[in-house]
């Protein structure tokens, strides 16, 4: 309810401010099931972007670091939200992801696992693709126009992608590695079909 209430206060405030141009939307409104939605990450409020850009109840895998401040740390996880450690494999974290999947939510993992300051896409880690493939969830890719806040939003939304029957049988580190390029590549193909839309240098 809270997550609903506030969603709806900070979409009135930030569709005036950042002028929202969404795409694709239904891709993850629709989605049935459990799925993750992987996007590109430059900026903080990269977070608020998706959070407006959909209707469906988001649940972000955030760094542990922006949970120390107290207040900060009650205003994400009121929004669903929650930490993962990034210097361990967080067990902690992983289960709870899993969770959120197994009951038909939707989890939010930046799989660059860091802001990209200058805004061009940086290697993906293999953490989003391990748990897709354990729990055969789906994959909704989306890609948000680099530091935006300067400009207008933009957030595209592309197809849910079958991670476990894309890559096939093949040994565990190898579907795990094919999944996170698969993962990659359809957030790039996000970028490069923007980039064409907005007359954008390819690449940003």
């Amino acid at each position: 309810m809270f997550y609903r209430i506030a969603r709806a206060c900070i979409k009135a405030i930030l569709t005036v401010l950042w002028r929202p141009r969404i795409t694709g939307a239904s891709h993850i409104d629709e989605c049935v099931g459990g799925a993750i939605l992987i996007a590109n990450h430059a900026h903080l409020s990269d977070i608020l972007a998706l959070a407006i850009a959909t209707k469906r109840t988001l649940h972000f895998v955030g760094k542990s670091e922006l949970f120390r401040n107290p207040f900060i740390n009650w205003l994400f996880r009121s929004l669903g939200a929650y930490p993962i450690n990034r210097k361990t494999a967080d067990v902690k974290a992983i289960k709870t992801t899993i969770a959120h999947l197994q009951k038909g939510e939707i989890a939010v993992i930046f799989p660059e696992g860091h802001r990209s300051e200058d805004g061009t896409m940086q290697p993906f880690l293999s953490g989003a693709a391990f748990i897709a493939l354990q729990c055969k969830a789906s994959v909704v890719p989306a890609y948000i126009r680099p530091h935006f806040y300067r400009t207008r939003a933009v957030i595209d939304f592309g197809p849910a992608i079958a991670l476990a029957d894309r890559v096939g049988d093949m040994p565990k580190a190898e579907r795990v590695e094919r999944a996170t390029a698969l993962m990659f590549e359809s957030v790039a193909d996000l970028r490069d079909e923007q980039a064409r839309r907005l007359a954008l240098p390819k690449g940003r």
